[in-house]
C-alpha cells in the first residue's frame, strides 16, 4: 500500500509540476507581450489620427451625407484601420512571446516614426 501510495503521490507531483510549467509559461508571454503593448497602442493612436483628420478633410463634403451615411462612413473607415492593423498586432504580440519582441517593437517604432514624435503631437505623416 505503502508503493502505490508513493507511486499516486508522485503522478500528483508530475501534474502539478506540470501546471506550475505551464502557468509560468503564460506568465512569462503576457509579461513580454507588455513590452509591445506601447508600441501596438501607438501604431493604433497613429492610425485613428489619421482617419479621423482625412474624415476631417472631407467634413464639408459629409455633411451633404444623411446621420446614417455619416455613421456608415465613420465606421467603414474605422474597421478598414482596424483591419489593416490586425495581422501586424497579432504578429507583434507572437514576436513578444519569443525573444524578438523588443526587436519588432523597435522596428514598428522606426518604420512608423512613432515613440517621441507621436507623444509630442508632431505629426508622423509631415
Amino acid at each position: 500500500m505503502v508503493a502505490e501510495s508513493l507511486a499516486g503521490r508522485r503522478r500528483e507531483a508530475g501534474r502539478a509540476e506540470a501546471i506550475v510549467l505551464d502557468e509560468a509559461e503564460r506568465f512569462r508571454a503576457w509579461q513580454a507581450s507588455r513590452d509591445v503593448a506601447p508600441a501596438i497602442a501607438s501604431l493604433r493612436a497613429m492610425a485613428e489620427e489619421i482617419r479621423e483628420s482625412e474624415l476631417e478633410r472631407v467634413r464639408s463634403r459629409l455633411e451633404r451625407l444623411t446621420e446614417a451615411e455619416r455613421r456608415a462612413v465613420e465606421a467603414v473607415t474605422a474597421r478598414i484601420v482596424d483591419k489593416l492593423l490586425h495581422a501586424p498586432t497579432v504578429k507583434m504580440k507572437e514576436a513578444a512571446a519569443g525573444a524578438d519582441g523588443a526587436v519588432y517593437a523597435d522596428a514598428l517604432r522606426h518604420l512608423f516614426g512613432l515613440g517621441d514624435d507621436v507623444a509630442s503631437g508632431r505629426d508622423p505623416r509631415q
